[in-house]
């Protein structure tokens, strides 16, 4: 029974990894290809959106869906928060001026997924900025990650269509407002908190 337990017993050896600075080239390198990967959805929404008004497709395909499914295997709504999320990163930089000086552009704080835009995108282009610059604030001035974005953008679609948020009955005190739109846009913003 002892040689059971014995056997039974695994020896976990943890390794040390020594960590190594990088040198200035290395450190400008890693952060130019960091923001390649943030800006990714960007690149891919402003693409697609040239081949979409371009119709740069028609060689091949008789539609843009068509040829977005086989091409890149998405699906249209896919491809429409793509193309509507680098709408956003757009009107972002013209809101804010960055355009004009490059060390603004620099310390700018943009999304990075297009789950972060998504509920920019039901906001008129001056009132994105401001819902994007109140959801960085929350976040206590870094990127805000997705579930502060709804919070602000709700905020902000109240005031701009002169409604009343509505509580979404969640149990939490300080639960997200939702609110319910007009009829021509007959949905809820969705609510973080309670799931609802």
């Amino acid at each position: 029974m002892v040689e059971q337990e014995s056997k039974a017993v695994k020896s976990i050896v943890l390794g040390v990894v020594e960590l190594q600075d990088l040198t200035d080239s290395e450190q400008k390198e890693r952060l130019r290809l960091e923001r390649q990967v943030e800006r990714a959805f960007y690149v891919a929404g402003c693409a697609l959106a040239k081949l979409k008004t371009d119709k740069l497709y028609r060689s091949t395909h008789s539609t843009f869906e068509d040829y977005c499914q086989d091409r890149f295997s998405f699906t249209r709504r896919h491809v429409n928060y793509l193309i509507a999320a680098a709408g956003v990163v757009d009107n972002l930089k013209m809101g804010t001026n960055c355009s004009q000086n490059n060390e603004d552009a620099e310390n700018l704080i943009l999304p990075t997924t297009a789950s972060q835009c998504r509920p920019l995108t039901a906001l008129e282009p001056l009132k994105q900025v401001e819902a994007w610059s109140e959801a960085i604030t929350q976040a206590g001035g870094i990127r805000p990650s997705s579930p502060y974005c709804p919070r602000s953008c709700t905020e902000y679609a109240a005031t701009e269509e002169n409604t009343e948020p509505v509580a979404c009955g969640g149990s939490s005190s300080d639960c997200c407002q939702r609110e319910l739109r007009p009829q021509r846009k007959r949905r809820l913003l969705g609510c973080y908190c309670c799931g609802e």
